[in-house]
């Protein structure tokens, strides 16, 4: 496992922990905990950490709870409530909540993205069985989109069979990065000629949620936690026992129109040759990396996905940890 995914792990262990604690620690509430391979798994993660390791993942994550807090009256009520963490491969679903928390009474639902020094929305893949405009748009993509990848995939087949490693081939971004891209580029537009608004309205909730959630992005370097809530629908900051939430959250508005679609250039004005831009209306700003992702060839390129430009409606409010208390000196 990379030390990346592990720390990730630890973080939504750590976040999930914040949560339970805030909760058990009001008068009538009770939390059941759901145990599972995930949850023993982020468990690991967190206790492989040195102490100090853990005292900055609690930091992060109580300093996220707190933001969150005062936002959502129902996570105040005396009630019983059910937390979990939700395994990464929701994420293909475009659930990217890691840390969910249910009240039992009612139904009533929160849930957490949770990042470990980065922002990335998500990783989706490109390859030559994804139908990514099936699965992102919810239309299939089109017989010149499979034409033109086609030698591009045969090409990283035979580099598979030759067990080659991918730092060692030359001029991948001319010969595998850019033809991909510029065919992506293609079809998407096709797609939006094809549905119109809905493309870039599912693209979009594809690539950020599909759920209204609370990112939570930690920064160890600043020692300071991130919050921003995505209220797409109005799920959040919801209205309990005649308690409201201390701060009116806006609802985000889906954009309905790519207004360009095109490769990044670089600040000497060269264009890239791994990054498209997604600009669309209403504020909304994409940025799509191809990368490859692990040290050998392999059958699909992954997409580094970075919101770039949001609505104003879109808050970021920043929380600094807790100070470490100074070790004793003896005397």
């Amino acid at each position: 496992m990379s030390k990346q995914r592990s720390n990730g792990e630890a973080f939504e262990f750590a976040c999930l922990e914040a949560l339970q604690k805030v909760i058990t620690e009001q008068d009538g509430s009770t939390v059941s905990l759901i145990v599972d391979d995930y949850y023993e798994k982020c468990r690991a993660s967190y206790e492989s950490l040195d102490p100090a390791g853990q005292e900055d993942k609690r930091f992060a994550a109580e300093a996220g709870i707190r933001m969150i807090l005062p936002l959502e009256p129902h996570l105040m009520d005396n009630d019983m409530f059910t937390v979990s963490l939700q395994h990464d491969n929701k994420g293909e679903e475009a659930d990217v909540r890691d840390v969910l928390c249910a009240k039992n009474s009612s139904g009533w639902e929160i849930g957490f993205s949770c990042k470990n020094n980065h922002e990335a929305l998500k990783h989706p893949r490109l390859s030559q069985k994804i139908d990514f405009g099936k699965k992102w748009m919810g239309c299939p993509c089109s017989p010149a989109y499979w034409e033109a990848i086609a030698p591009i995939f045969a090409e990283i087949e035979n580099l598979i069979a030759q067990d080659v490693d991918w730092k060692n081939i030359s001029d991948k971004d001319d010969r595998f990065y850019r033809p991909l891209l510029d065919a992506f580029i293609d079809e998407v537009k096709r797609i939006y000629e094809k549905i119109g608004s809905e493309a870039p309205r599912r693209m979009l909730r594809y690539l950020i949620g599909s759920h209204d959630f609370y990112k939570l992005i930690s920064n160890d370097k600043k020692r300071v936690t991130t919050m921003m809530p995505f209220n797409f629908t109005g799920k959040l900051g919801q209205t309990s026992e005649g308690r409201r939430s201390k701060i009116r959250l806006s609802t985000l508005h889906l954009p309905t129109e790519f207004q360009d679609i095109k490769i990044k250039r670089t600040d000497d004005g060269e264009e890239s040759k791994s990054t498209a831009i997604l600009y669309c209306d209403k504020g909304w700003t994409v940025s799509l990396r191809l990368h490859n992702a692990k040290t050998k060839a392999e059958r699909s390129l992954k997409f580094d996905a970075q919101l770039i430009g949001h609505p104003t409606a879109l808050t970021k409010t920043v929380e600094a940890w807790e100070e470490r208390k100074a070790e004793e000196t003896p005397t």
